[in-house]
Parts: C-alpha cells; structure tokens; sequence
C-alpha cells in the first residue's frame, strides 16, 4: 500500500467515524485496535478486512450495521467514490470503497474531497440505536 493510498484510507475512516452520539465514540475508539488483515482490489474499488488486537479488553456491543454516508469526488474518476463500513458484533470489519459507474480505480489520486449524503449522521436515525 502505497503513502497517498494510506493516507486516503485515513482520511476516509477518520471521516467515516466522525458523527454525533455514543456509537461514533466508541467505533472511533476501538478503530486504534484494528489492523489491516487483507486488502482485496476488485477493479472498480477494494474490499478491505480489519481484524481486531487481542490487546483489546473493552465490552463488545452486539449490534451489527452498516455506515455509508459518504461519498467522496476524486479528480481522476467521473462520477466519485462511495464507501460502505461494516460493523459486525460492535466490531469494525470491513471496509467497501467503489466507483460509481463501473469506472475502473484509479492507481493515482492527487486531489478528493469527501461530503455525506446525510448531514445529520446520527446512527440512531438508520439503525434505532445511540
């Protein structure tokens, strides 16, 4: 994984995991006990699986949802970027970044900009919970 790669992918959970209400907090806390496991690139985006540390001691949750609110404009793709997070058993798990229009991914970024598709970004309001 190339520097300006990570650095979107950063950028994008940072991003992802900024809201309002206690389910951000706590995804955002546990997001510095993920570790990359697996990064699969499917041509128009990439699958990319995280797995847990053992250091991590916290309560899990039992919900399992999805956030994909964001959307991101990058120069060098026509129609933008989507992203789906997928959190399984309170567990960030992985991570969807697709192309819309079936454009292949680009193997160089030089300029994006992320905006939600929902400015309130209250997970209570998608899933029923805090």
């Amino acid at each position: 994984m190339n520097k300006k790669f990570e650095k979107f992918l950063d950028e994008t959970m940072k991003k992802l995991l900024d809201g309002d209400g206690e389910i951000f907090k706590y995804l955002e806390k546990k997001y510095k006990y993920l570790s990359i496991e697996e990064i699969e690139e499917t041509g128009v985006g990439f699958y990319i699986t995280y797995k847990l540390s053992k250091e991590y001691n916290f309560p899990l949750i039992e919900k399992t949802f999805r956030i994909g609110d964001l959307n991101c404009d990058i120069n060098t793709l026509n129609y933008g970027a989507g992203f789906l997070l997928y959190i399984e058993n309170g567990v960030i798990s992985l991570l969807e970044i697709y192309t819309y229009g079936e454009e292949v991914w680009p193997s160089e970024i030089e300029s994006y900009k992320f905006h939600y598709t929902d400015t309130k970004r209250k997970i209570s309001y998608w899933f029923g919970i805090n």
